[in-house]
């Protein structure tokens, strides 16, 4: 399992109107709320926990050729942009 710890968004409406938007098109799907749910796309799955300060992603399932490394910077990249 990879498990990924970030700041959250200071604006999470506006993360998850733009997570459930963006998921139409690109192949990642994330489903739940504000304090937990899952994601899923690309042979990935996992879930997530956010916290007053944190989201935590744990990721439970990754095609073998994709990195962690890979993984945790995209992950990263798309919750803070």
């Amino acid at each position: 399992m990879i498990t990924i710890r970030t700041d959250k968004p200071k604006d999470m409406e506006a993360f998850f109107s733009k997570a459930k938007n963006d998921s139409k098109g690109n192949g990642i799907t994330w489903s739940g709320d504000m304090s937990s749910g899952s994601i899923e796309g690309f042979g990935i799955q996992g879930n997530y926990i956010i916290d007053a300060n944190y989201i935590t992603v744990n990721i439970t399932k990754k095609p073998p050729l994709i990195s962690r490394a890979l993984i945790e910077k995209e992950i990263v990249k798309y919750i803070n942009t």
